[in-house]
């Protein structure tokens, strides 16, 4: 019996932890982006935020990106209720692109207009501005 308990619980690990995603598998850990645009959408919301980011090229053509943060229960234990922008907020976002050329970003650091840096994940460092705020002090 006991056997059977212990490989149900095995089976049931690998199957909880294959549906969650490695950053690396998706995202070009090797390579980092700034992307700068205003806020269209936000899901603030588990397993992940996830920002729309209207962005206009250099050449003048329009996109919406897809912006991954950290999961949302590792904003609250920070203390972070709140979403951390709002719809229509100018920002620029720094991070790691998608490696199939899709346009998404899992972002690190976050720039909002008024000048302060919100770091988004336990292994971003301060990036933009001096006045950086919720640095981590927990696993994502």
């Amino acid at each position: 019996m006991k056997r059977i308990i212990v490989a149900v619980c095995l089976a049931l690990y690998t199957i909880s932890g294959s549906t969650h995603h490695v950053r690396f598998e998706f995202f070009d850990t090797d390579t980092t982006i700034e992307i700068e645009g205003r806020v269209s959408s936000l899901k603030w919301s588990n397993p992940h935020v996830l920002l729309g980011i209207s962005v206009t090229s250099a050449t003048g053509e329009t996109g919406v990106w897809r912006a991954e943060f950290a999961a949302l229960n590792a904003f609250r234990n920070r203390g972070i209720t709140e979403p951390v922008v709002e719809v229509g907020e100018k920002v620029v976002l720094y991070g790691y692109p998608a490696r199939e050329g899709h346009l998404e970003i899992s972002a690190l650091n976050l720039l909002r207009e008024d000048g302060t840096e919100i770091l988004l994940s336990s292994n971003a460092l301060p990036y933009f501005a001096s006045r950086t705020i919720q640095t981590w002090s927990c696993q994502d």
